[in-house]
């Protein structure tokens, strides 16, 4: 198990780590020669310390405390703060931390078969084990935070904390990730590991594979800033089916 989980995780840190560097430290070196003459000091601390929290994949917690939204022209602006966009990075990780185990203690077996050192041959006759329990387990944690995610919209209509809290914190941003990952589960275990891709040739996948390009399409140009929140939650559900 230590194995599979350090391989899992190196891989995420050397997809990630270059990347996350250079543009914090491409930032932080050109942040005062930019903004000193035009940014008081405590709001240039404050940028900092979101870099700083973004290095531990902590930026969101950093902005989902302040008492302006994202999309206010103050200090958690995606356009006054450099390092704003580091809040999605530190959701990414978050669950990064949390879905592998998740997954071993749902279906521990065939998790690390994954990995051909990580366990010796599994007996004759192993137990029987229910092997659509990761999809179902998932796909309920995910329901849960879909409703957590409306109701805390519903608050974030009169309340900017309750607006932060929605957009930046994993558990109402769980329900997107662990979508992708139910969606891929049961791929794999109904077409055998094969796709079909949207050149296939298969009518009835292309036009799904179209569908789902019209209505992401469509989120992008209805979702406005100025909507509601659950208006925008209800084109990201949409976006998410896409």
């Amino acid at each position: 198990a230590c194995g599979y989980f350090a391989a899992f995780y190196a891989r995420r840190l050397k997809r990630l780590t270059p990347a996350l560097c250079l543009l914090l430290i491409v930032s932080a070196t050109l942040m005062p020669m930019l903004l000193i003459t035009v940014t008081p000091a405590e709001i240039l601390q404050n940028y900092y310390l979101s870099a700083q929290l973004a290095t531990f994949g902590g930026a969101n917690f950093f902005f989902a405390l302040q008492r302006s939204s994202y999309w206010d022209d103050t200090v958690s602006s995606r356009v006054s703060n450099p390092f704003v966009h580091c809040w999605s990075l530190g959701v990414e990780e978050q669950f990064y931390l949390i879905f592998p185990a998740l997954l071993l203690a749902l279906q521990p077996a065939a998790l690390l078969r994954a990995s051909p050192d990580a366990l010796p041959p599994a007996p004759a006759k192993a137990p029987p084990t229910n092997k659509h329990l990761p999809e179902l387990a998932l796909g309920a944690i995910a329901l849960i935070s879909l409703a957590a995610a409306t109701a805390a919209s519903v608050a974030a209509e009169t309340s900017t904390p309750w607006a932060n809290y929605t957009f930046f914190l994993l558990p109402f941003r769980f329900w997107q990730l662990a979508s992708g990952a139910v969606l891929y589960l049961c791929l794999d275990a109904h077409t055998d590991g094969h796709r079909p891709s949207l050149l296939s040739g298969q009518w009835p996948a292309n036009l799904a594979n179209c569908l789902s390009i019209a209505l992401f399409t469509m989120g992008i140009i209805f979702n406005r800033e100025d909507a509601g929140a659950c208006v925008q939650l209800a084109w990201a559900v949409a976006g998410v089916m896409a």
